[in-house]
């Protein structure tokens, strides 16, 4: 197979192939976006399902501290103490009047150890309980009305509508959390939660080994402090040290100080983003990869068969060609003969025998045409130089085509310039001009002339031939030195020719170093043939 039609097949399989390549990546990233964000919007929801479960834990509580202060008399410490005694879930009870002075623990009378605790964590109790006082009520306020939509109104809408709410406190860098409530006789009532009871409580509710959601991928949920702390976790994954979760969701207030975290493995995670991507890049690269692959097979099959058929046609040519010179050869050598033995009076004969010898020529011409396209279209056609006088063969090859553009009326007018011995390939010549004198004989034979000048410029011979017939348009100037084209198909034209003639004339002349070109003229066409032809002596050998 030529170079060059491996490098159309592999064109015709790698660009569209690496098209569909980056379309494909393109498209899996996409969808990888995609399905990472889902998968994120998957866990969140596993989230929040904990988040739920915790907050209602904490919803649970404040229906039963609402009961509880509402049932005891905040005046009386043994009731409140007794309170605290029968709800395990409760650390302290404080209780405070609407000026804001401590009502509980007592100012007066001795106090219990867990009563003494209250004050040293709550230490504006004793030191500025109007201040604390404020600030209970501020920060509640802060949680149930600026907290934002997860904040205190949905866990606290029915304790904000009585006068109640959460307080937060932190003691030592621990958080202590308070449920207050506001009695209509305008004493603050607070109980601080027992936090290790509502942590035990929080971890009853939550799931003892898998997420929440079977369509998401086996991971490991953790609930953690604000300390970074874990406070219970779940799930069959054991996250590394130092790795960081997938998703994160802190609780809504008041537990706010915690936060929920999804850890999942780096290989469930590829599974379930790049599993199907994977598979769809790998689809459309094989679909596309065979279907190019056909395609260039049959290309190339179509290809192959078309040259095997062009090979063989060009084949018959040459062979039909080559057996057609030695006939032909002999045919000419008779004639002339004849020729040379006819009387001088027997003028029907003469002219008869001259148009065996003009057809024969032009036959001859027209098989080395054909000889001379084949080995170009094989890279084997080469020159044999030799010191020539380009004069000489100019002259010959006008005297050989005299007889036949005379009988057309055309005059030959030769203008000597090129008379020194040169390095020439004497038939490569002697076809250009050929093929130049017979473009005239059956092109611009009603202008009657043809002008052939000769000349030397330094190391180059330029050999010119002009007519007078119509002329060649500007633009089809460069497309007459192509194979095969011709002007005009017209039926009428009624001119032979097989289309090469100028093909070939110009590749001989740029074997020669040279060119041929058609030259502006403002009658007729001109061609102008430049060769390199080095001068030499006469008996040198080239």
């Amino acid at each position: 197979m030529r170079p060059k039609l491996i490098a159309v097949f592999l064109l015709i399989v790698l660009v569209p192939l690496g098209l569909i390549t980056w379309l494909a990546v393109r498209t899996a990233r996409n969808e990888r976006t995609v399905i990472e964000h889902k998968l994120r919007e998957l866990l969140m929801v596993s989230l929040r399902d904990a988040e739920r479960a915790v907050v209602g834990v904490v919803q649970e509580r404040e229906r039963e501290l609402l009961q509880l202060t509402g049932a005891a008399d905040p005046r009386d410490a043994e009731q409140i103490r007794s309170l605290v005694r029968r709800n395990p879930f409760v650390s302290q009870v404080f209780v405070m009047g609407p000026d804001g002075e401590r009502v509980h623990p007592p100012l007066a009378g001795s106090l219990t150890d867990s009563e003494r605790g209250l004050i040293e964590r709550h230490s504006r109790l004793q030191t500025d309980p109007q201040g604390f006082y404020r600030d209970v009520l501020a920060q509640s306020a802060a949680l149930t009305d600026g907290g934002g939509e997860a904040a205190a109104p949905r866990i606290l809408a029915e304790g904000h509508r009585t006068g109640a709410g959460w307080y937060v406190v932190t003691t030592d860098g621990v958080p202590r959390v308070v449920f207050w409530q506001v009695n209509p006789a305008g004493l603050l009532v607070g109980a601080e939660l027992n936090c290790p009871r509502l942590q035990s409580d929080v971890a009853g509710r939550l799931p003892a080994t898998d997420p929440f959601r079977p369509e998401i991928p086996h991971g490991r949920i953790t609930l953690r402090d604000s300390a970074g702390s874990i406070l219970y976790q779940w799930g069959s994954y054991e996250p590394l040290e130092g790795e960081l979760p997938r998703a994160s969701l802190p609780v809504r207030p008041p537990l706010d100080f915690w936060a929920l975290d999804y850890y999942l493995s780096s290989a469930d995670l590829d599974k379930a983003l790049g599993g199907g991507v994977r598979f769809s890049l790998f689809v459309s690269l094989v679909v596309g990869g065979l279907a190019l692959v056909a395609l260039s097979v049959y290309f190339y099959r179509e290809s192959s068969r078309t040259l095997r058929e062009a090979a063989q046609r060009t084949g018959f040519v040459n062979r039909v060609s080559h057996e057609l010179r030695t006939p032909l050869t002999n045919i000419r050598m008779y004639a002339e003969m004849l020729e040379d033995g006819l009387p001088e009076d027997d003028g029907q004969a003469r002219q008869q025998l001259g148009v065996i010898l003009s057809e024969s020529r032009r036959l001859s011409r027209l098989i080395t045409n054909v000889l001379t396209f084949a080995r170009k279209q094989k890279d084997t056609l080469k020159l044999h130089r030799m010191p020539v006088c380009v004069d000489e063969i100019v002259s010959s090859s006008i005297e050989h085509f005299r007889p036949a553009l005379e009988r057309k009326g055309i005059k030959v007018v030769f203008s000597l310039g090129a008379s020194g011995p040169v390095s020439a390939d004497t038939d490569a010549v002697e076809q250009i001009l050929a093929n130049l004198f017979s473009n005239v004989e059956k092109h611009a034979a009603d202008g009657g002339l043809m002008e052939v000048t000769s000349q030397r410029q330094g190391g180059r011979t330029v050999i010119t031939v002009s007519d007078r017939g119509p002329g060649i348009p500007k633009d089809m100037r460069e497309k007459v030195f192509q194979p095969f084209y011709r002007c005009s198909d017209r039926l009428s034209e009624a001119v032979t020719g097989t289309g090469i003639g100028l093909s070939i004339s110009r590749d001989l002349a740029r074997l020669h170093g040279g060119d041929l070109t058609i030259m502006p003229a403002e009658v007729g066409t001109t061609f102008r043939v430049e060769l390199d032809t080095p001068h030499c002596d006469s008996g040198e050998k080239a």
